[in-house]
Order: structure tokens, then sequence, then C-alpha cells
């Protein structure tokens, strides 16, 4: 998702919606204040949350923001609310691929920067299949961006299960190993 946006945020602000150079890096700047707000939210909230049900809610709402930005851009494109869409999302890439990936690397405590590269692989894979099957397709470069959002924030609810999963299954046998040391 943070790839199709920087890739056609050009697109989009200056040649859809016509902002000028000023107006357009004002924007891009702030979107890209939301994922840092993001990253900072997550620090207060692992304060007080376990990691699954901070990814359940963050990529709930990253799916909404997708949904939101594709209906608009499909019936009469607004940049407040594509603004405002993509900001929902970006926030929440700053909190979903943190804890995304500590989850996806606590099982593997020796060999972490290898699983952290894999994992990093998988990503660009992933974002690289998905805008070059949607640059294929011939969309206006304003439905791409929808797309390709909603496109990742299912792929993110769709890998939800497995890692959150694997957290609770890891849990359960961590449980089971003290209950027989005792």
């Amino acid at each position: 998702m943070l790839f199709a946006y920087i890739s056609s945020a050009p697109a989009v602000m200056m040649d859809y919606f016509e902002v000028d150079e000023v107006t357009f890096a004002l924007i891009f700047g702030a979107l890209a204040l939301c994922f840092a707000a993001g990253a900072s939210l997550n620090s207060r909230l692992l304060k007080s949350f376990e990691i699954p049900p901070l990814l359940v809610v963050f990529v709930a709402v990253q799916l909404v923001a997708a949904i939101l930005v594709l209906v608009d851009v499909s019936l009469e494109p607004s940049l407040l609310v594509v603004a405002v869409g993509v900001g929902m999302a970006m926030m929440t890439v700053g909190v979903i691929i943190s804890n995304a990936t500590a989850l996806c690397l606590e099982n593997f405590p020796k060999s972490a920067a290898t699983a952290a590269g894999l994992l990093g692989v998988f990503g660009l894979m992933v974002g690289a299949s998905v805008t070059t099957v949607l640059a294929a397709l011939h969309l206006p470069v304003i439905l791409e961006l929808g797309a390709a959002m909603l496109c990742g924030a299912l792929a993110g609810a769709a890998l939800l299960g497995p890692v959150v999963k694997g957290k609770d299954h890891q849990s359960a046998i961590e449980s089971e190993s003290d209950t027989s040391v005792t």
C-alpha cells in the first residue's frame, strides 16, 4: 500500500486533482506525518495492549480507509476524501508493519536477520506484483490508487489470521511448557 501511494501520488495529486507543486509537497508531507504519527501511536499503545489485538484493529481501519478511497474514486473523486483516506491508511501502516514484523521474527531469534530479509523480499514481491497487474489493466491513475490500496488491505487482512494464529499457537506452547515444568 505504501509503495502504491508513493508511486501514484504525483499523478493523482498533480495531474488528476491539478494541485500545484507547493500544494502537492504540503499534502505529501502531511500524509508522511500520518505514517510517523501511526508509529508514534504504536509505541504508546504497546504499553497497554498486546500486538495481536492492535493488528486486528489497525488492519480493519486500513481496510475501511481503502474502501473509502476506492468508493470515492469510483464515484466522484474528492481531493479531501482521498487525502483523508490515504492519511488513515498511512497511519495504520506505521502500526501494522512494525507489529507484524515483530510477531513474525519472534519465532526466529537466532536467524532474525535472515527472516527479516525474507519478509522484506516477500513484501516487495507482493507490492511489485499488485502494481504490475494494476498497470497492465490500464486503469485511470485515480482508480489504480484505490484498487492498489484495497489489494494491500485485503492482503493484510488475509495474512492477519496466520500471523495472529501463529502467535496464539506459540503462546499455547509456552504455557504448556510452563505447566509441565511445575
